[in-house]
């Protein structure tokens, strides 16, 4: 599996060997990536246009396969507070976005 850059992005698969099942403790909207505004305001995510993000969704085929594929993000996104800012941490990806993976302490 390799990098590949999608509008200013880059894009890599982590090699994992959790199951979705385990990762569910991890995942949380806070740094989320989608297309539509969130009715909590509470936390931050990242907005793309929505044809840019299913795109981008279509090229990393989210699945419902074992185990599951994380991917590493980088680059500048706009945030839910309009903002440009950097991006960097491990997505999950779904059928209207990325969930970030968290490691809760």
């Amino acid at each position: 599996m390799e990098s590949f850059s999608y509008r200013g992005l880059k894009i890599t698969p982590v090699q994992t060997k959790w199951m979705l099942k385990e990762l569910a403790s991890y995942m949380t909207f806070e740094g989320a990536i989608t297309y539509e505004r969130l009715k909590e305001d509470e936390f931050n995510y990242y907005l793309m246009p929505k044809r840019d993000l299913l795109q981008l969704l279509e090229r990393v085929a989210p699945s419902n396969q074992e185990p599951v594929i994380v991917y590493r993000v980088e680059g500048t996104l706009v945030t839910n507070h309009l903002k440009n800012e950097e991006i960097r941490g491990e997505y999950l990806a779904t059928r209207w976005g990325f969930l970030q993976l968290v490691c809760k302490e």
